[in-house]
């Protein structure tokens, strides 16, 4: 069973609560930021996480930035069944799954194979200009070798060079990097019948621990530009009347400034311009 989590709620941004050795073992907050959070449309309220036996300001940095990396690359999860006996994997493991009905790959057992030539149980497609590859589970060693396919007739597969296959060995054909599909394995619990066990297992992206060893950016706070063009520039009109008729009119502005950037002098000027009025709010 294969099934997709939520992604519209996830969180772009995360603070992390540690203890600071370099502030004297105080509580310190570390907020950092996911690689899309300059170009989402919405600001998403950020996660929490306390980190209680962290005590260093990078090993807070690499854990937040592995959680949003899995935010981003662990959407898909997998769940089947297999027989006790068949199972050589353990939790944390990472697998490859092959299944017909989600286009993992097409898969079965080979009939023989003689040289370059490896005959399996089923037609395959084959495509022109297109890379495919056929992986075999040597059925005495459990290895997996993979061997790229030149050309296909029916179900007579020609290899790019000769190649030792047995006879029964379970295979794996399709688009190279699409003949099968990784996954981490999430735990391994009972079933219905006391001869199977049900694997869940989460899709695996290698993406998802690159860069864990990464130290605190340094962040540059001097400005490199003499103006600063601010966004979201929203003023909003609170007109007072006084009891002798005299009417007052207070401006009040919010806007941000663009990721990176540091005010030292705000200037205002007021330019003549149509407004864009929505209730008792202007935006330019």
């Amino acid at each position: 069973m294969e099934e997709f989590q939520a992604t519209s709620s996830r969180a772009n941004a995360i603070e992390v609560s540690f203890l600071n050795k370099a502030k004297d073992y105080e509580r310190d907050v570390l907020p950092v930021f996911s690689e899309e959070y300059d170009v989402t449309t919405s600001l998403a309220s950020p996660a929490q996480v306390e980190l209680m036996g962290c005590v260093d300001v990078d090993q807070a940095y690499n854990y937040a930035k592995h959680y949003l990396r899995a935010n981003k690359y662990e959407v898909r999860t997998g769940t089947f069944e297999a027989f006790t006996d068949a199972i050589a994997c353990t939790i944390g493991d990472v697998i490859l799954l092959q299944h017909d009905v989600t286009d993992w790959g097409q898969g079965g057992r080979v009939e023989s194979a003689t040289g370059n030539k490896v005959i399996l149980d089923r037609e395959v497609t084959f495509e022109q200009g297109k890379t495919y590859r056929l992986m075999v589970r040597n059925a005495k060693t459990d290895a997996l070798e993979s061997y790229n396919v030149t050309g296909v007739t029916g179900r007579t597969l020609t290899l790019a060079s000769n190649a030792v296959i047995q006879t029964d060995d379970l295979y794996t054909y399709g688009e190279a990097t699409k003949e099968a599909k990784p996954f981490r394995v999430l735990s391994i619990s009972k079933s219905n019948s006391e001869m199977t066990r049900k694997i869940s297992c989460i899709e695996y992206y290698p993406e998802l621990y690159a860069g864990d060893d990464g130290s605190v950016p340094i962040i540059d706070y001097t400005t490199k530009s003499d103006v600063i063009k601010v966004i979201n520039l929203v003023l909003l009109a609170d007109v007072k009347t006084l009891k002798d008729g005299t009417v007052l009119c207070d401006i009040n502005g919010t806007w941000q400034l663009p990721r990176g950037k540091v005010a030292k002098n705000i200037i205002v000027s007021l330019q003549a311009c149509k407004p864009l009025r929505s209730g008792n709010s202007l935006k330019y």
